[in-house]
């Protein structure tokens, strides 16, 4: 999937939001004479899994645009940056669920609700996908196609947000949250619109059409290696870290016990690693690495709590460590596709550690109260979110597991459509957020009415 691919579905996608009248009534509410065919509590939480899909699309919004902003920028990027902090600033402030891989790939029955879930699968999709690819090997010339296409997408969800406001159960982006009118009715908040559009502009101004080479700029996914039986080889042990992380992102957050089996098991399997190759790299970026698991593993050895699952992660982990030998001959092929596994192993659970700190999924006790029952008095430990202070070692080592992207080369596919093409497609989704009154009134991907029970 090219990035060309991905920003063209999300374009698709939003005009046929866009695009989409009477919005309460398709989420079950009454308008006009119309009654209301859902209870209240059925559309507040059709309102809640819109609002996870649309914080998956500004996630995307935010990484395409961290990737595609230079170091060494002039003055002149300005509003990027501005539009960057406000992106920045309004998933900071969200305090909705995290959205999980089940709930992204599972349909819905609302054609509303299943509108927002494929931009949002779209948006994932090429979050996980591209966005190393653009931070990688993205040229000057081409950022502002990007910055381009990012900034139309926030000014389309602006537009949206301020469409659903009027919803219950609706809470705009934290950041333009707009100032309540004369009659008590919000305002839109063309704040952002603003915004958006001139980055939009800003963007405009810089493309020339050699740009939108960036569209054939793609994720090439490793082949798959072939099945068989599981001898105990540095292959197989890089099959099986893939699958744990495969778990570990299927599962969510991992409660302390299975996050602790996982840390102590990597500070063997990166010793063991060490001693199972002859490259002097890599003997001591596997050592460096144990150094790190293991005052990972001493950072996290009070931390507790009950929430989230993680043993299937913690097993495989554990699998994989079985499967490493202890030494012995191993072809060059094999340990780069296992540094690769733990660099994605790594990358995962700095993710995993920063959410759960974030969403105060563990907790740590420094202190006990005193309980008294009336009978006899003893005493309890007191449990507190791990926070900067409580551990002030796990935000450097979290950091330390986010190594610096392996150079690789600049990797293209066909163009599926041409330069002219995709100028064509992006003028015609500007035009639609120029239209105040928003968009197409009838599209192929518009969620229709659904029929009255």
């Amino acid at each position: 999937m090219t990035y060309g691919e991905t920003s063209q579905a999300l374009r698709h996608h939003l005009t046929g939001l866009l695009g989409t009248r009477h919005v309460n009534h398709l989420l079950g509410g009454a308008v006009g004479r119309q009654p209301a065919w859902r209870t209240p509590l059925e559309i507040t939480a059709s309102m809640e899994q819109i609002q996870r899909y649309r914080t998956a699309v500004w996630t995307y919004a935010r990484d395409a645009l961290l990737a595609v902003i230079p170091e060494d920028r002039d003055s002149t990027w300005g509003p990027v940056l501005i539009l960057t902090r406000r992106v920045q600033n309004a998933l900071a402030e969200l305090t909705l669920r995290w959205l999980d891989l089940a709930e992204l790939g599972t349909p819905q029955d609302l054609p509303l609700v299943e509108a927002w879930r494929r931009a949002a699968a779209t948006a994932a999709l090429g979050s996980m996908l591209e966005i190393e690819e653009l931070a990688a090997h993205v040229t000057a010339a081409e950022a502002p196609v990007v910055v381009g296409d990012v900034a139309e997408l926030v000014w389309a969800f602006a537009r949206l947000d301020a469409r659903y406001l009027a919803i219950p159960g609706w809470t705009a982006m934290a950041d333009h949250v707009p100032a309540p009118g004369a009659n008590g009715v919000p305002r839109r908040p063309k704040g952002l619109m603003t915004t958006a559009a001139r980055c939009s502009d800003w963007a405009a101004q810089r493309i020339q059409p050699s740009a939108y080479r960036v569209d054939a700029l793609g994720y090439a996914p490793t082949p798959p290696r072939p099945f068989g039986p599981l001898p105990r080889t540095v292959s197989s042990c890089a099959d099986a870290l893939d699958r744990a992380r495969a778990h570990l992102a299927a599962e969510g957050l991992p409660n302390p016990h299975a996050l602790r089996g996982i840390v102590a098991d990597h500070v063997t399997l990166s010793a063991r690693a060490a001693r199972a190759t002859d490259d002097p790299r890599l003997t001591a970026t596997w050592a460096a690495r144990a150094s790190t698991y293991r005052a990972l593993s001493a950072a996290l050895r009070n931390v507790g709590g009950n929430l989230g699952r993680g043993r299937l992660a913690a097993d495989e982990t554990r699998f994989a460590l079985t499967l490493l030998p202890d030494a012995g001959p191993t072809a060059d092929d094999d340990l780069a596709w296992l540094e690769m596994a733990l660099r994605r192993t790594d990358a995962a659970l700095a993710n995993v550690l920063a959410l759960g700190v974030a969403q105060q999924g563990y907790f740590v006790t420094n202190r006990k109260r005193l309980h008294d029952t009336g009978v006899r008095a003893f005493a309890v430990p007191v449990f507190e979110p791990i926070t900067a202070l409580s551990h002030p070692d796990l935000g450097p080592l979290v950091r330390e597991l986010r190594p610096p992207l392996p150079e690789r080369p600049r990797q293209e596919r066909p163009l599926t459509v041409d330069t002219a093409q995709a100028a064509a497609a992006r003028q015609a989704f500007r035009a639609t957020l120029d239209d105040t009154e928003s968009g197409p009134t009838a599209n192929a991907s518009s969620p229709t009415p659904p029929t009255r029970r």
